[in-house]
């Protein structure tokens, strides 16, 4: 890593101390987000918040309208837990508003090991900035927006690789990263070896373990395809077909882009989940993809295509499960949970997304208790499969309780952060854990 003082922030271990969170861009995630940051509010204890909130620059108006920061104050200081709350205004420009959608995307995070908390950021390379000539934008926004947080100080590097937060998981010991990941940065000129020692020495020298289903046989039959049937074409990718008509209503259907090349779905975080170890174990959550619809709510050429979606990302996970066993050298237990694929209605037409529980917050101690703050996507919903989501939040919340954690469920209206193809662990970024790692 290019400054030894500086150890990066696990993804697993500690006490989450400080929680960086986005607040949307857009209207309409505003209300979901919102209800979101205050049910971890009134989960967590001791935690320092500190949201973004985007700032138009021509007229210097917040974004964040002030009914919504106001129940964000009321609920930080009628929660009692010593929680505190801060805001940074960002101006307008290509990284703020990207912050303003994922937080996990654009950068990881280092905190000091000396007294004082400062903190570094390292900003990825990225095909499309480098290629727009303004690759050389992420780290000084970072340090402009950063550098506001009180009693703190902070540092940005570039990064000459190429990455995204949500294919990256940083525990005491490991990088766990995922095959597209190493794949891009292939592309650029190195070998494979060359990659991953890269990516050991900028993290710190944590050993890399690689996560994907390269060069098999389900990669290569990876999501459906369109097929016509009776006349009626049924998308189920990103490409652009003509409209058909499928049960009288002109329309059109899709996947929102959840595939990876190289790993079953884009981020690991969608599908795979390190939880630490224990027990003389290194732990696992892995999503199972399973049914998120009612079978009554399904035309009948639509429920097939779905169960072949299914069971091709189900094989596909099953690889990256196997590859990761050969790789490792510690004993795994892995823990199953729902990840379950549903439909929706937008303006596009009929769009299907993934539900992904693995997209958690995780707080671990091998001696103390572990904790787990899960969306839940049955609780807050005026979606037609309510009750299925319902079911699946109850029973990943089991599954998490039997293998030792306290769970919260954090409420809110996770289905439309779906539709957007992330969850609770892209909106948010722990900044800081506590250093004596107790929960």
């Amino acid at each position: 890593m290019r400054n030894p003082k500086y150890t990066f922030v696990s993804s697993v271990e500690g006490k989450i101390e400080m929680l960086l969170i986005a607040f949307p861009f857009k209207s309409d995630r505003l209300d979901a987000q919102t209800q979101i940051i205050m049910s971890l509010m009134k989960q967590m204890e001791g935690v320092t918040f500190v949201v973004l909130n985007y700032v138009n620059d021509c007229n210097k108006k917040a974004w964040m309208p002030v009914n919504h920061w106001l129940d964000l104050k009321k609920c930080c200081k009628k929660n009692g837990k010593s929680n505190h709350l801060i805001r940074i205004d960002i101006g307008k420009g290509k990284p703020t508003k990207t912050l303003t959608k994922w937080m996990r995307d654009l950068m990881l995070v280092a905190v000091s090991n000396d007294k004082d908390v400062n903190f570094m950021f390292l900003a990825p390379s990225h095909p499309m900035i480098e290629a727009q000539g303004v690759h050389n934008w992420v780290a000084p926004a970072f340090g402009n927006i950063f550098n506001a947080l009180p009693n703190y100080s902070s540092e940005c590097n570039h990064s000459s690789l190429i990455f995204d937060g949500g294919n990256i998981f940083i525990t005491e010991d490991y990088a766990f990263i995922g095959e597209d990941t190493i794949s891009l940065n292939i592309q650029k000129a190195r070998d494979r070896t060359t990659v991953i020692e890269a990516f050991r020495q900028e993290l710190g020298g944590l050993e890399v373990i690689v996560i994907g289903d390269k060069d098999s046989e389900e990669a290569e039959g990876s999501h459906v395809n369109i097929e016509e049937v009776e006349g009626k074409k049924f998308m189920v990718n990103e490409e652009t077909i003509e409209k058909e008509d499928i049960e009288g209503i002109s329309v059109q259907q899709y996947i929102k882009g959840w595939e990876g090349k190289d790993q079953p779905f884009y981020h690991l975080d969608l599908f795979i989940t390190p939880l630490g170890r224990w027990d003389g174990k290194y732990h696992f959550l892995e999503g199972e993809p399973c049914v998120g619809m009612e079978r009554t709510q399904l035309h009948e050429k639509e429920y097939e295509l779905m169960l072949r979606e299914i069971e091709v990302s189900k094989c596909r996970i099953a690889t990256c499960r196997k590859n990761l066993v050969h790789e490792f050298k510690e004993e795994i237990k892995f823990y199953k949970i729902p990840l379950p694929l549903f439909r929706s209605k937008t303006t596009l037409g009929v769009q299907w997304n993934y539900a992904s529980y693995n997209n958690s917050l995780v707080s671990i101690k091998p001696s103390k208790d572990k904790q787990i703050w899960i969306p839940t996507y049955g609780k807050i919903s005026d979606h037609p499969s309510q009750k299925i989501f319902q079911k699946y939040d109850a029973e990943v919340a089991l599954t998490l309780q039997k293998a030792g954690f306290k769970v919260f469920s954090v409420e809110g209206n996770f289905l439309e952060l779906s539709k957007k193809s992330g969850s609770l662990r892209c909106l948010t970024y722990v900044l800081k854990r506590d250093k004596n790692n107790q929960p």
